[in-house]
């Protein structure tokens, strides 16, 4: 494959290579729709490198970076609003806590649009085949038995990268939850840690706990969803109940 120019959303967070199949894909989708036959012979190739592309270290560690700066801009926003904390102390923790949600909303959409070009990606070469020939008027030929496909589609979902993905979305959407029931909970061990004067600031820190958190759990759940059902799309059984065959 060719070269190309250095992309800014790109670089640094998806390898070279998946950076060059997620190009190809790019430009073939807005080419010649006749044109799509001449990928089908690289779509193997290209879903090897997109795989382990969709929960790369490349972008989880940004991701779980930014993830952090939005927590830590919660707690300075927290800081901020402790009834009865020092005045220097509060104003101190609202400045810090706003410029860390800067940094936590420019570093979150940054990792976000290059995973979403990286799912795109993935989602357009394996539905390549039911795409040629739509576009060549004929039945699709995934190119290979309904038992394989029927299996492969399943084990898609058994790869640890998914129980990764599941897991950490998991932790992102129940950790303002779990905050909220050992501050508020009056028989748990916790149940002294936050004085009862202070909802104000527990909001605050709910909130700055739980829109970070949320955010990253819904982009790791949709990223995983997306790219599961691109999958599914050539097993037999989902084409048989969508009547897609």
């Amino acid at each position: 494959m060719s070269g190309s120019a250095p992309d800014a959303v790109l670089s640094g967070l998806v390898s070279p290579e998946a950076r060059e199949w997620v190009r190809i894909s790019e430009t073939a989708r807005a080419g010649d729709p006749s044109d799509l036959g001449l990928h089908l012979m690289r779509r193997r190739e290209a879903l090897r490198v997109l795989d382990p592309e969709l929960t790369s270290a490349r972008r989880l560690g940004p991701g779980a970076a930014a993830w952090g700066l939005g927590v830590a801009a919660g707690a300075g926003l927290t800081a901020g609003a402790w009834s009865g904390g020092a005045p220097p102390v509060r104003l101190g923790g609202l400045v810090l806590g706003v410029l860390l949600a800067g940094a936590a909303v420019v570093l979150g959409l940054r990792v976000r649009a290059a995973g979403r070009r990286v799912v795109e990606a993935f989602c357009w070469w394996s539905a390549l085949p039911r795409l040629v020939a739509h576009a060549e008027g004929r039945v699709t030929d995934w190119g290979e038995s309904d038992a394989r496909a029927a299996v492969e589609a399943r084990a898609w979902y058994l790869h640890p990268r998914r129980y990764l993905a599941a897991g950490l979305a998991a932790a992102g959407g129940l950790a303002p939850l779990v905050l909220l029931r050992l501050t508020t909970d009056p028989e748990g061990r916790w149940a002294d840690a936050w004085p009862a004067d202070q909802d104000a600031a527990l909001l605050v820190a709910f909130v700055g706990l739980a829109v970070p958190s949320w955010y990253a759990a819904a982009a790791l759940f949709r990223s995983t969803s997306r790219a599961g059902s691109a999958q599914a799309q050539r097993d037999p059984v989902t084409r048989r109940l969508l009547g897609r065959d």
